[in-house]
């Protein structure tokens, strides 16, 4: 695996949800994205390089009302 350029960490913690949802870019241009309930492993998914944006991606979570984790 590539260095890691960027990484962020967010949950979406309410009445309904108890979700995770990290993403992280690499140096080679690809994304990825682990998510899941918390205190599962949860699933990850590898997308190819430059096939997606990770600020358009961060962007969709916030909107659903994700935080990011600190």
């Amino acid at each position: 695996m590539a260095k890691i350029s960027r990484h962020k960490e967010f949950t979406l913690i309410n009445d309904e949800h108890y979700k995770f949802w990290n993403i992280t870019e690499y140096k080679n241009g690809e994304i990825k994205v682990e998510y899941g309930k918390i205190g599962t492993r949860g699933q990850s998914k590898l997308y190819p390089a430059f096939s997606k944006d990770f600020d358009r991606l961060v962007f969709s979570k916030l909107k659903k009302g994700y935080i990011k984790e600190e």
